[in-house]
């Protein structure tokens, strides 16, 4: 079962823990800056901010965000990330689990049980994403969460679905329709690799 009171605190925006300060979904990724102030990177076409250490959902994490494409019009594949305002971000877990302690896969479970117990039954998943664990997804009312090993690291994603951009986001479900389904198989309690 969901809790949702943290559902309806992630449909408004990001909430840190750590210090109560909010981010509004929607807020422009100029402002970014005001809040807590954040490393910036900035590259020839784009701006990247990450937060250090933040406790989100319980966890300490790096929450980052993007803006890609900063002199091109937004791409809808990846449109969250192109857009000019605050509609995606990526939580970095701190874990002390990895491949060399040999604790990976109950690690990754464990976590995913936390998440369950937080977002409910996921939606759908990718069952051999990385290191031959899963990427799991709710699709939440305008959010989509997805959790996964990202560069050998657990990542939490929040995507979240913003007003206006009807076009972009017309052309992004085509491009899911043209792409087929792939691997996506829809959720169900499938059995976990053995831990041995």
């Amino acid at each position: 079962m969901a809790h949702s009171e943290t559902i309806s605190k992630i449909d408004l925006g990001l909430a840190f823990e750590d210090t109560g300060m909010m981010i509004p979904w929607g807020t422009p990724i100029e402002r970014l800056p005001e809040f807590e102030s954040p490393i910036a990177n900035r590259q020839s076409n784009s701006i990247h901010y990450t937060w250090k250490n933040r406790h989100l959902f319980g966890l300490v994490c790096d929450v980052r965000t993007c803006q890609l494409g900063l002199d091109q019009p937004p791409d809808p594949s990846i449109y969250h990330l192109t857009i000019p305002h605050l509609h995606w971000a990526s939580l970095d877990i701190s874990a002390d689990w990895n491949e060399k302690a040999g604790n990976l896969d109950s690690g990754f479970r464990e976590l995913f049980r936390h998440f369950e117990n937080t977002f409910g039954t996921p939606t759908f998943c990718y069952r051999e994403y990385s290191r031959g664990l899963p990427a799991i997804f709710w699709d939440l009312p305008r959010l989509r969460v997805s959790y996964a090993l990202m560069s050998g690291r657990p990542s939490l994603s929040i995507a979240h679905e913003p007003k206006g951009y009807l076009e972009l986001r017309n052309k992004y479900a085509a491009l899911l329709v043209e792409k087929g389904e792939g691997a996506r198989i829809e959720y169900y309690d499938f059995d976990w690799p053995e831990l041995t």
